[in-house]
């Protein structure tokens, strides 16, 4: 069987029984260029497939270098692998290290210095087998973890610092000239991970969905960031709650007459500091959850579909109508059965145009499951103006972020200095204030007044 990847923050937690095994070996990493917000590196590696396949897209899930957060744009490869060959990329993937991420630079210069660092997380491949599976659209979801030493090669710029008596020296000079780039370019900067800051309004969640099959039962899993709205409510994106409404291959497993209300299918939602997970399993006993009831799904946002063809395990394809991620239906408002006190953020006004605030402070939980702990990290990024080309037509006409975020923010409130501008839900994509107004209903916050739990009793479900 073929399936198609799975999309946003979702993934299936192990490849599909019948989706072709690949192997992707990092094999060393280059320092590129330097910008004004960020460091360009380049990774090699080689791929590997015990049958012939074709790689057609790679894009990252918590992925690290030295412990630095790195941001990896989804790559279109389209790589054909021969059975059993070795095939190197022919372009290596591009990575980014943003200032924004960087508390410190003591563990990249010291990746200079001694030519080793370490890269973890995992990769998700989308694949198409050889053969028959070439007649079909979809895709076969293979993830990839990576927690590997490789080799850093010394930047071309490095015969740039002049004359050096050894590897070693040319290293260190690469170190000194980063840190006194890093510094410039720091005071350029609207602010940074380590800025302080007061207690974010924000939760981290995840869901997960399991279903069986003849050859076990398959996971997955999406995470995101959740915004309180109300004291008792709160706003997630609604691909988190609903995957199977917008992945092809839940919604191809799930089969026509299934009800997903009779899904094996949990939310969990942590506050911050609480704890998410202890010696690699899942804690939920610190978390509010759909299941047990602490959270109904009061609200959603309205769909807009697509069609995809999907091929079946027996023969033939299947058509699927889902939604689009990146559109202004994307949310889901769920409702606590007990609202506990936590801080709330309210909604304000975006700005006239041309007097929009110039950056705004995001969060994310960027080490996502992985981490024992739920803790926000705080950005501070610059916004701009959506454009788009003559004829093209946006759901989201006020804004997006200068630079480019992953899943682990998706979710996210986009705070002004007065409160809630948007939320975040895709890389650069925000579901402005106005569609937050008018189609979750909520209001603006009135100045010395706060906002309170909602009167009628909650209806809807999933």
């Amino acid at each position: 069987m073929v399936t198609l990847a799975a999309v946003g923050q979702c993934w299936e937690s192990t490849a599909t029984p019948e989706a072709p095994q690949v192997r992707f070996t990092p094999t060393d990493l280059s320092l590129l260029n330097l910008s004004r917000d960020h460091v360009t590196l380049t990774l090699a590696a080689r791929v590997e497939a015990p049958a012939s396949a074709e790689v057609v897209d790679v894009r990252g899930i918590a992925l690290t270098i030295n412990q630095l957060p790195v941001f990896l744009k989804p790559r279109q490869l389209h790589l054909q692998l021969r059975k059993n060959q070795v095939v190197q990329l022919p372009k290596p993937l591009d990575l980014a290290i943003y200032l924004r991420d960087w508390a410190s630079l003591a563990s990249l210069q010291n990746a200079l210095k001694t030519g080793q660092v370490k890269v973890h997380g995992t990769l998700l491949l989308r694949v198409r087998p050889g053969g028959l599976g070439k007649l079909f659209v979809g895709m076969a979801s293979v993830p990839v973890s990576l927690d590997t030493a490789i080799p850093v090669v010394l930047p071309a710029w490095s015969k740039w610092l002049g004359p050096a008596s050894d590897v070693a020296d040319v290293a260190g000079n690469g170190a000194a000239l980063l840190s006194s780039w890093s510094q410039k370019a720091m005071q350029l900067l609207p602010g940074s991970a380590a800025a302080p800051a007061p207690p974010a309004p924000v939760l981290f969640a995840a869901s997960r969905t399991r279903i069986p099959s003849a050859l076990g039962t398959r996971e997955f899993w999406c995470t995101g960031v959740a915004v309180r709205v109300t004291q008792g409510e709160v706003l997630v994106p609604k691909d988190l709650v609903l995957p199977w409404r917008f992945d092809p291959s839940l919604g191809l497993a799930l089969g026509p007459h299934a009800n997903p209300a009779t899904l094996d299918f949990n939310v969990w939602l942590w506050p911050q500091q609480a704890k998410v997970s202890e010696l690699g399993r899942l804690d939920g006993k610190h978390a509010w959850q759909l299941r047990r009831g602490d959270l109904v799904l009061a609200k959603q946002g309205k769909a807009t579909m697509k069609t995809v063809y999907v091929p079946k395990l027996e023969k033939g394809v299947k058509r699927l109508r889902l939604e689009r991620q990146i559109e202004p239906g994307n949310w889901a408002l769920l409702r606590f059965s007990h609202p506990p006190p936590l801080s709330v953020v309210p909604i304000v006004p975006l700005a006239p145009p041309g007097t929009l605030p110039p950056t705004a402070v995001l969060f994310r939980f960027p080490q996502g499951l992985q981490a024992s702990m739920a803790q926000a990290d705080r950005l501070e990024l610059s916004l701009q103006p959506l454009t788009t080309q003559a004829g093209s037509h946006s759901p989201f006409p006020a804004l997006q972020l200068a630079a480019p975020l992953d899943a682990s923010a998706w979710g996210s409130p986009v705070l002004s200095p007065g409160g809630l501008i948007g939320v975040l839900i895709g890389q650069r994509a925000i579901l402005d204030e106005a569609d937050i107004i008018q189609q979750v209903g909520l209001q603006p916050a009135v100045p010395g007044k706060t906002s309170a739990p909602p009167k009628t009793p909650a209806t809807g479900g999933r």
